[in-house]
């Protein structure tokens, strides 16, 4: 959860996006968060949140990082869950 806030604040802090694409990837982000705290996430959801965060910043550098980390991660969640 750790990286979904510290991308959550970098979206707040960056002036590559648009206030509307900000608060657009503010509210994935969001979503992405309460998904994974149920007990039961939908697999489905996070990974159609996941690709469309990827999708929205894919041309915001500094942003990269932080989503394709968040990316991993929710793979690797889902590996051990199985």
């Amino acid at each position: 959860m750790t990286l979904l806030m510290k991308l959550k604040k970098e979206v707040s802090a960056t002036d590559a996006l648009s206030s509307f694409a900000r608060k657009d990837t503010e509210s994935k982000i969001s979503m992405l968060q309460e998904e994974l705290q149920k007990p039961k996430p939908d697999k489905n959801f996070v990974n159609e949140v996941v690709v469309a965060l990827k999708q929205g910043l894919s041309g915001v550098l500094t942003l990269a990082a932080p989503v394709t980390q968040v990316a991993d991660l929710v793979a690797k969640a889902w590996t051990e869950l199985l």
